[in-house]
């Protein structure tokens, strides 16, 4: 015996969300019309799956809880219970000023001491480095030497000077003797 499905379709007035009707608004509805079939309830077949899955979890659990129980005795546990920690998280990383200068010296020589520390504040003027003084030492010596040399050698021309000249007058030397004398 078939049985047919009827649909028809029907026009028929639109509700808003307060319940209430608006006036000249309607839209076609389809109504399909069955014939009266045994239909399972849909919460029956709900409560049959739910007590399905309820069996085969507890199966399941009565067997891990066996095995849960034999492996427990095997690990260490421990107990928890609050504490004060302080935690420390530690990163490499560089650091840079604002600003970088450059020390350079003005003299080459080698560092026999140190006069300040490492990012210590420093002002204009303040002695940074010693720089042996050795080299330097010498050098002032052998200048002073010099000094003192060149300073005999102008006491002797001044002599021979005063001697030419003398001789110049008594016209025992030439006036070319006495001009070198001068220079």
């Amino acid at each position: 015996m078939a049985k047919f499905i009827d649909i028809k379709y029907v026009k028929c007035p639109i509700w808003a969300n307060n319940s209430t009707y608006k006036q000249n608004q309607s839209a076609m509805v389809r109504i399909i019309f069955m014939p009266k079939l045994k239909i399972i309830r849909k919460s029956m077949v709900k409560r049959f799956v739910q007590l399905g899955l309820a069996a085969i979890l507890f199966a399941s659990c009565s067997q891990n809880n066996q095995q849960a129980t034999s492996d427990a005795g095997s690990y260490n546990l421990m107990t928890l219970k609050p504490e004060n920690r302080s935690l420390s998280v530690k990163y490499s990383a560089v650091i840079e000023g604002k600003q970088d200068v450059d020390v350079l010296p003005q003299i080459s020589g080698t560092i026999t001491k140190v006069c300040v520390e490492e990012g210590a504040h420093v002002r204009k003027g303040q002695i940074l480095f010693v720089i042996d003084q050795r080299t330097y030492q010498a050098a002032l010596e052998k200048a002073t030497a010099a000094v003192v040399s060149a300073k005999a050698s102008l006491a002797t021309a001044k002599q021979t000077l005063t001697g030419k000249q003398q001789l110049f007058e008594d016209k025992v030397v030439s006036s070319f003797e006495l001009q070198t004398a001068q220079n």
